[in-house]
């Protein structure tokens, strides 16, 4: 699917983000997905807004960054017997959320997706404190 649009694009910049964003939010958002396939899809968000795939000149980068937002505080995935397994997840999840906040274009996130990201990341030091 992202071949066919690839060679059509000469600039990311022309792109509609959600058309490389949509199945890393999709497998995010699955609760049959498993820890490690929701971390690496965490780490590619991280990747697209550390590398600047997304910026503020981008079609829609301000709905792009909503939609990674929210997708990332409403993370699900499938919980491993493991521990440290979930604890990896979750520091993915924190550390592209800190990205999210961090980076240039994370000044187009509104208000309430900002409030949401802070939630999220005190919810996660704490139930990793209650653990």
């Amino acid at each position: 699917f992202l071949s066919d649009h690839s060679f059509k694009v000469n600039d990311l910049a022309d792109m509609n983000p959600d058309t490389f964003l949509s199945p890393f939010l999709d497998v995010i958002r699955s609760e049959q997905t498993n820890g490690p396939v929701t971390a690496q899809a965490l780490s590619s968000f991280a990747k697209f807004l550390s590398y600047g795939l997304i910026d503020s000149s981008s079609i829609k980068a301000s709905n792009a960054l909503e939609k990674i937002a929210d997708a990332v505080t409403h993370a699900k995935f499938i919980g491993s017997a493991d521990p440290g397994h979930d604890e990896v997840v979750l520091l993915r999840i924190f550390l592209t959320l800190r990205i999210l906040l961090l980076t240039p274009v994370g000044r187009l996130l509104s208000n309430e997706s900002v409030c949401e990201i802070m939630q999220s990341c005190f919810r996660i030091c704490f139930e990793g404190a209650l653990s």
